[in-house]
């Protein structure tokens, strides 16, 4: 593999997908998991109410999630190539495997005929070129089966997928409160907005509120330095450092671009989960 993303991608923002003469409405292997049933339909919570809870989503978005990973395995199916979910596909795909007798002994042996894993990446910058390669190639498939993109907000672009994977967590709601951080562009705004308040107030003789604009001033030149150091590890962590140094990872307030890829073994921390080796 080489050191950095293929020239094709620099230049195009795509990667070659060869022709796939695939017809998913004619095909048995699609109308079969289009007809799958993860769980009994008689079960108090359902697997996608279960997956609706388990990550904060609406009902409806959470059955949208369902029916993007029944694509997503047929893409592992008929790409010519492996391919990596987005992270909102991996969440079903992960749920999936906890009903380990659904998954196994009946999708896996019964509609697709062959196994299908998933496993962690190996971390650093390789795995990373790898994933955000490999996650861009199954874009580009969904729309060369389908005939559609893929939806932007359950498959989004590989910066979005793969952008602080390190910093995912599993949160408890009924101890924590989620607040939505400033980006570190937010912050700089705010940080020379009290700088200008504070100047304004000196001019107009109210000293003392100068004095805490400039505490303010200095807190949040302390917030930005402190998350700029998490981020800069946060890249060390995903093994996107090298990649931003290059100039692969567009960012904004240092928030990077992500790296995909799938082969039969994918995710988890540093790189985005994906893969499944289909045919």
């Amino acid at each position: 593999m080489a050191d950095s993303p293929s020239s094709d991608f620099i230049q195009t923002g795509k990667l070659p997908v060869a022709d796939l003469p695939v017809d998913p409405l004619n095909d048995d292997l699609w109308l079969k998991i289009e007809a799958f049933q993860f769980d009994n339909p008689e079960d108090d919570l359902s697997f996608n109410a279960r997956l609706a809870r388990k990550n904060g989503w609406k009902s409806d978005y959470a059955i949208r999630v369902v029916e993007e990973y029944k694509r997503f395995v047929y893409l592992a199916m008929r790409a010519d190539h492996e391919v990596t979910p987005s992270d909102d596909v991996d969440q079903a795909w992960h749920l999936h495997l906890t009903y380990s007798k659904n998954y196994w002994d009946e999708f896996c042996k019964n509609v697709l005929e062959m196994p299908l894993h998933h496993g962690p990446t190996k971390g650093g910058k390789q795995e990373a070129e790898k994933y955000w390669e490999q996650y861009q190639r199954t874009l580009d498939s969904y729309k060369a089966i389908s005939g559609d993109e893929a939806p932007n907000d359950i498959w989004p672009s590989p910066r979005d997928r793969f952008a602080d994977v390190s910093a995912m967590r599993r949160i408890n709601g009924a101890q924590n409160w989620v607040i939505r951080k400033p980006s570190i562009q937010q912050f700089r705004i705010i940080r020379w907005g009290a700088l200008v308040v504070g100047i304004a107030f000196v001019v107009a003789g109210y000293p003392w509120v100068a004095v805490c604009a400039g505490a303010f001033w200095i807190m949040c030149s302390a917030v930005m330095t402190r998350e700029e150091k998490l981020a800069t590890r946060r890249y060390q962590e995903d093994g996107n450092l090298t990649m931003l140094a290059g100039g692969y990872i567009m960012t904004e307030g240092l928030r990077g671009d992500g790296l995909g890829r799938h082969d039969g073994h994918g995710g988890g921390e540093g790189g985005g989960c994906g893969g499944c080796g289909g045919g």
